[in-house]
């Protein structure tokens, strides 16, 4: 995940080279590509804070909210041992 999260901020940091200043002397479809590839590197880095223990946060969270019984769920570390044992 880290060499993720490395890789996609050089692309990033690359990237905003080019997109910083106006397209300037460019044809209309290159922008139109650097604007969806700018958008693209935006939603992966939004994939990237989703995380497990983002997601159980989340869930115990709004289960707790609604009033479920939370006592018996199983704890994120016995559900990711679970599921590397399939």
């Amino acid at each position: 995940m880290q060499a993720i999260r490395q890789r996609y901020n050089k692309w990033t940091a690359r990237f905003a080279m080019y997109v910083k200043g106006p397209c300037i002397n460019l044809k209309p479809v290159y922008c139109v590509s650097m604007t969806l590839y700018l958008q693209l590197l935006i939603n992966f880095k939004e994939l990237l804070a989703i995380t497990d223990t983002y997601v159980e946060s989340t869930l115990r969270n709004q289960d707790g909210t609604q009033g479920k019984w939370l006592v018996e769920d199983p704890s994120l570390s016995q559900i990711q041992q679970a599921l590397m044992r399939r």
